[in-house]
């Protein structure tokens, strides 16, 4: 019996269509008393919860002002207000700092990548069918050398022929692997090298290569760093990897893999053609002639994501570069820059009212008993919710470029931290795509739920290195093991 048959079937035999005539149809048929949430309880806890969220509010915005006699001690971390003359606000948090500053030119690059991408789009809907193999090639090729472009300016000769080095080693070691049992622990060994290597070293000079390539290490841009961003790199090469490993591994036909998942997944558009949620785009592999060097640096170095993420698979990727998705259509990305905006506006009356990121970086005034109890938690609570509102900001910015693109990607930030009742809750809510990634490429690999240990050791581990080698984060990491 077909699927939707037997679903009828066992429809027509559940206990809400079996009410008989007779005895007891009357009492059966007697409709029940709904039940209500607004019960008098829960008035009395929402009414305290906002009372107790009020106060806090108060108490920070108290011991922030400018009259208290502690406000010297951290003065000199304020900086001055867009607002006008006299106005300051905190802005010592460095990374939101560095966010904020390249913002007008951040915005600039947006437009023009969105707008010519777009254009190209365009051009493809025109000349081409959907499912022709050319259709996704003009856009491709744009992504491809506008990341060019733009890293050989950002990064120099240099910085941007170390990191083609670096990602094209990774590609060569893919493709000599092919499905070789080898290629998952070789893509892991050299992926840490590089991810360990780089962070020690501060990357590395031609000069170690050969004296004779020593002048292109002279040859710098506007960017010094070019390895910072290598632990987003680092994620999109094993990703990269695993996909064509997996590939290689199962020779079926992706389009029978396809219309099998789409005749099961409520999700998969059935109006329009060749739509797909994000579970089949991830889990659906591409045809094997995709997984080519184009696609490969399209993909590891695609402007939107590179910096900061959501982090997003290769097969994902590759799926929507040849068809945008429902989810990127211009009324659902109007509502996400207007979403966008109003964190941004927040996010600003949040620097402008509470100093609390420069009072925790001085330490003179409440390690040496100046706060009550009270407001050194006020304190803590406040930089937490610092942390998140920055990171929702930076990474819902770089989404939106992406979305705006035609590329979908995780919601990093699905909820706020504090709408959580549980250690695991607020890791599956806090950097949500690297969650999914880890998921992906670490625990399904070495064994899942049968290897629960072993895998929250490596995974956690993994979190820890891939963050900062420091000594602080294991500290913290082991702690967060203990809690689950």
């Amino acid at each position: 019996m077909a699927l939707p048959q037997l679903y009828q079937a066992v429809k027509s035999e559940s206990p809400s269509t079996r009410i008989s005539s007779g005895r007891g149809s009357a009492e059966d048929t007697k409709p029940q008393r709904q039940g209500t949430i607004l019960t008098i309880e829960v008035l009395i806890c929402a009414a305290i919860s906002f009372m107790c969220v009020v106060n806090m509010i108060a108490c920070v915005v108290d011991f922030s002002s400018h009259s208290k006699p502690f406000y010297r001690s951290y003065q000199f971390k304020l900086s001055n207000s867009w607002l006008g003359h006299g106005i300051l606000l905190d802005n010592s948090d460095g990374q939101y700092a560095d966010f904020r500053r390249n913002l007008n030119i951040l915005i600039p690059l947006l437009l023009l990548h969105v707008g010519l991408s777009n254009a190209v789009q365009q051009y493809s809907l025109a000349n081409f069918e959907a499912n022709d193999p050319h259709f996704q090639r003009p856009r491709v090729w744009l992504s491809f050398a506008f990341s060019t472009l733009f890293f050989l300016i950002y990064n120099g000769l240099s910085g941007f022929l170390k990191l083609v080095l670096v990602l094209g080693l990774n590609f060569a070691l893919a493709k000599m692997l092919r499905g070789s049992r080898m290629a998952p622990f070789a893509t892991w060994a050299y992926g840490l090298t590089v991810l360990i290597g780089t962070h020690y070293f501060k990357g590395f000079e031609f000069a170690w290569i050969s004296p004779v390539l020593k002048g292109l290490d002279s040859m710098a841009g506007m960017n010094n760093g070019w390895y910072d961003p290598l632990r987003f790199c680092f994620l999109r090469m094993i990703s990269f990897n695993f996909d064509y490993y997996w590939r290689c591994g199962d020779p079926s036909n992706e389009k029978a893999k396809l219309q099998t998942h789409m005749d099961l997944c409520n999700e998969c558009s059935r109006v329009e053609p060749f739509s797909q949620c994000t579970k089949s785009r991830m889990q659906i592999p591409q045809p094997t002639n995709d997984y080519n060097i184009v696609s490969y640096f399209t993909y590891t170095l695609y402007l939107p994501l590179y910096l900061a993420g959501p982090i997003i698979s290769f097969n994902d990727f590759h799926a929507q570069m040849k068809r945008r998705p429902v989810a990127t259509n211009p009324s659902k990305q109007i509502r996400y820059i207007l979403r966008w905006i109003v964190n941004l506006a927040i996010m600003e009356t949040f620097m402008h009212v509470a100093y609390v990121i420069a009072i925790a970086g001085t330490g003179k005034v409440w390690m040496q008993g100046e706060f009550s109890a009270f407001q050194v938690a006020c304190l803590g609570f406040f930089n937490l919710k610092h942390i998140w509102l920055k990171l929702l900001v930076i990474w819902r910015f770089f989404r939106m470029w992406a979305l705006l693109d035609g590329i979908e990607t995780v919601e990093n930030m699905n909820r706020c931290m504090t709408n959580n009742y549980s250690a695991g809750g607020f890791w599956r809510s806090w950097h949500r795509s690297f969650n999914r990634w880890i998921i992906r490429y670490i625990y399904v690999p070495l064994g899942g739920s049968k290897m629960y240990i072993l895998n929250l050791i490596f995974s956690f581990t993994f979190v820890a290195i891939w963050h900062d080698l420091g000594e602080c984060l294991y500290i913290s990491i082991s702690c967060t093991e203990v809690l689950y």
